[in-house]
């Protein structure tokens, strides 16, 4: 068999990923054999590898992390540009986009980084990026909450209903002193301008 059939063989139709390990797999330029040379295993192996029929031994990753820069937590990763879990899709239609606040986007966000922190594969510098995106996203999302409830306040405040009741209270309850002084203590509790 000549080297031109042998790498045609090599290239057989492939799926989508299952793994990052896999993605990356598949972008390493070469045919099977280089590839399995390098690593020191049969063209074989790669070949699952490839296909997703086979993930690599934590020796083979490591080889593999040494040769090709494939990180070996790759291979227990979804891909990277992977459509998201059937899960989040049915999430995402029930809520639209345009509907979304940045607080729903930051809260999410938090979620991934969340169960990404929970893999114990990751290496310590991916940990600690991910720590540091942790801490400014729960900064971010204090800031959004706070601002969100002045924003609520602020729209309860000047609602034109609101605004009426508040102009007509004092002449209401002028025939009822005790009523009128308690009423003005309650919305000086609740922090509203009476």
């Amino acid at each position: 068999m000549t080297d031109a059939r042998a790498r045609d063989n090599d290239v057989a139709p492939l799926q989508e990923p299952r793994t990052e390990g896999q993605r990356a797999l598949r972008l390493v330029p070469g045919s099977l054999a280089t590839i399995a040379g390098a690593v020191g295993v049969d063209k074989g192996t790669v070949s699952r590898w490839r296909s997703g029929e086979k993930l690599p031994t934590s020796a083979a990753r490591s080889r593999l992390h040494a040769t090709y820069a494939i990180e070996p937590s790759a291979w227990d990763r979804a891909p990277l540009g992977a459509a998201r879990p059937a899960q989040a899709e049915s999430d995402s239609t029930r809520q639209s986009d345009a509907a979304r606040s940045t607080l729903d986007e930051t809260l999410d966000a938090i979620d991934q980084v969340k169960k990404l922190l929970g893999d114990v594969a990751i290496a310590a510098s991916e940990r600690k990026g991910l720590l540091d995106n942790l801490s400014k996203l729960l900064a971010l999302r204090s800031r959004l909450e706070e601002k969100a409830e002045l924003l609520e306040a602020r729209i309860v405040r000047e609602h034109p209903r609101w605004v009426e009741i508040r102009r007509g209270l004092p002449d209401v309850l002028r025939p009822y002193p005790d009523a009128a002084a308690a009423v003005v203590a309650w919305l000086a509790d609740l922090e509203v301008e009476a």
